[in-house]
């Protein structure tokens, strides 16, 4: 069987052979009979082809133009001109007037309505009228911004204000310690420290500041002095208090950093040697001002402000939170704190009213600050 395939297979592939053969010699016999036509013989069947196709597109295309002249002669229409339109000075639509209004209208009830509810959940504080009418607790001063000199000049007659204030409450101690707080970090409780500890200065009197926020201090920084040595130190019988002490920082200014930050802050203050520390101040300066940590966040400032004459919370406007202030209502009266007031800080300072005086440590009031 393999010989017979294989014989058979050969005799296929011969045969293909022969074939190819012979249709290479018909090839080879047209293509010499295509050689032999003449040139011009070949150039007039390629012109004679594409006129014949031309002149059949073209009748074709006449008996069409024949055939639409006939319909459109035959056909005769049903309508007729009555009378020429009449063409408006102005479109009809769209009513530019009509729409204008109306974006008018629907932008103003929209703003409006988005400014209420923009004012409806906003829950932080804005401006000092605020303050009657969620706390019981007085308004002692309205701090502005400083963004420029004017803004500087209003922020130095604000933190006058302030200083006038403070002479009327705390009583005729010979010394008045001075608790400045506030409800969360970022509302500027060390700046208005620092800014009253000047003014009170100012006049003549002796100040110190503690810093008592030893979990996270920052006097040190405002003033560009040595964190080494502080109120840490002297509480925990490191140092004595000559050598926590910096004098005349500024002009009858002393400071005491808060120094090494201790494990135990809280127990620290509560210790007979903080009672003493403050004794031995208040025979030397007529203000002590401690800055304390935020009473929102450490039990710290509690301890404190029942120490302190004058306890200030420090707010900052668009900032804090109302609720903020409901709570340390209720806290002043849980603990029978009747030497609290607030500061608003970081208010807008108003170009057309500039700034005024206020009288809120008498009479609970904080009208005629900052708006």
């Amino acid at each position: 069987m393999k010989s017979s395939i294989k014989y058979t297979l050969k005799n296929d592939l011969r045969i293909i052979e022969e074939r190819k053969q012979k249709l290479q010699q018909y090839i080879s016999k047209y293509q010499r009979s295509l050689e032999a036509l003449p040139e011009n013989e070949r150039r007039l069947a390629n012109l004679t082809r594409n006129t014949t196709v031309n002149e059949k597109v073209y009748n074709y295309l006449l008996e069409k133009r024949a055939e639409t002249a006939i319909l459109s002669s035959s056909t005769i229409s049903k309508t007729r001109v009555l009378d020429s339109v009449l063409l408006p000075k102005l479109p009809i639509k769209p009513k530019r007037l009509f729409i204008i209004l109306v974006g008018m209208i629907l932008g103003l009830i929209v703003g409006v309505a988005s400014a209420f509810l923009r004012s409806f959940l906003d829950d932080t504080l804005k401006t000092a009228e605020d303050f009657d009418k969620i706390s019981t607790i007085p308004l002692y001063g309205a701090i502005p911004q400083r963004k420029n000199k004017r803004g500087y000049s209003q922020f130095e007659e604000a933190m006058r204000v302030l200083r006038t204030n403070l002479q009327f409450v705390g009583g005729t101690k010979k010394s008045k310690i001075v608790a400045l707080t506030s409800s969360i970090s970022g509302e500027g409780k060390t700046i208005i420290a620092v800014s009253l500890a000047k003014m009170i200065a100012a006049t003549g009197k002796k100040v110190i500041i503690l810093d008592l926020d030893m979990r996270r201090s920052r006097m040190h920084e405002e003033f560009n002095i040595t964190n080494k040595i502080g109120v840490s130190s002297v509480l925990s019988g490191s140092n004595t208090l000559e050598e926590a002490l910096q004098k005349e920082v500024l002009e009858n200014v002393d400071v005491i950093t808060s120094g090494p930050k201790p494990p135990n802050p809280s127990e620290l203050l509560v210790k007979e040697g903080f009672e003493q520390l403050i004794q031995t101040l208040s025979e030397k300066y007529a203000y002590i001002i401690f800055d304390t940590p935020p009473i929102g966040l450490v039990s710290d400032a509690m301890i404190l402000l029942k120490t302190a004459d004058i306890g200030l919370i420090v707010t900052r406007a668009n900032y804090s939170k109302k609720a903020y202030l409901k709570n340390v209502d209720k806290f002043s009266k849980e603990h029978d704190l009747n030497n609290l007031g607030f500061i608003l800080n970081g208010i807008e300072s108003s170009k057309r009213h500039g700034y005024g005086y206020g009288y809120g440590y008498g009479y609970g009031s904080s009208k005629g600050y900052y708006e």
